[in-house]
C-alpha cells in the first residue's frame, strides 16, 4: 500500500503550516537637553516572549552626571526584567561592574491601542557610588514597533548581536 508513504509528507505539510512565533522588535529614543538614549530590543516568539537581544546607547552631557555615565553603551547582559506584549514594553537594566558605579536604568511605554505602531512612555537612569553623591535623570520615551527581521538577517546576526 501507498499510505505508509504518506505519513512522512503529511507531517512535513502540517509541520510547514504551523504557525510561526512572531517576534516583537522596538526602537526606544530619548533625548533632552543633556541626555541621548536610544535602546533597541528584540522579544523571541520561539522563546516564549523573552528578550533575545538588547543593544543601546546613553549619552549624557550633565555637568552633575558621573563621568563614567557619559558614554555607556547597554548591551543584554544588563537585562534584569522585560516585558513586552500588544501595547506595552518594559524594560529594566542594571550595571555595578563599571567605575564602581551602580547604573539602573527603568524604561516603560505603553501604545494608545494594541498593536499600535507608536509607543509613549517615561524613564528613569539612576547611579550611585562608593563616596559619590546620587544621580537622577528622568524624562519622556518614545518607541516604535520594528518591523520583523527577514529570515537571511536572522541567519546572519548583527556584529552588535
Amino acid at each position: 500500500m501507498r499510505i505508509k508513504g504518506l505519513y512522512p509528507a503529511l507531517l512535513l505539510t502540517v509541520l510547514a503550516a504551523s504557525p510561526a512565533h512572531a517576534d516583537d522588535r522596538f526602537g526606544c529614543m530619548a533625548e533632552d537637553r543633556y541626555l541621548k538614549l536610544a535602546v533597541h530590543v528584540e522579544f523571541s516568539g520561539d522563546l516564549g516572549g523573552r528578550l533575545s537581544h538588547l543593544t543601546g546607547r546613553l549619552g549624557l552631557t550633565d555637568p552633575a552626571a558621573p563621568e563614567g555615565l557619559r558614554d555607556r553603551r547597554l548591551t543584554s547582559q544588563m537585562e534584569t526584567q522585560s516585558w513586552a506584549d500588544d501595547s506595552d514594553v518594559m524594560l529594566r537594566l542594571f550595571d555595578d561592574e563599571t567605575d564602581r558605579r551602580v547604573l539602573d536604568i527603568a524604561l516603560s511605554a505603553s501604545a494608545a491601542s494594541p498593536g499600535a505602531p507608536d509607543l509613549h512612555g517615561h524613564f528613569t537612569i539612576r547611579s550611585s557610588g562608593e563616596g559619590s553623591a546620587a544621580y537622577v535623570h528622568d524624562g519622556t520615551l518614545f518607541c516604535q514597533r520594528q518591523p520583523e527581521r527577514t529570515a537571511l538577517a536572522k541567519m546572519f546576526p548583527s556584529e552588535a548581536e
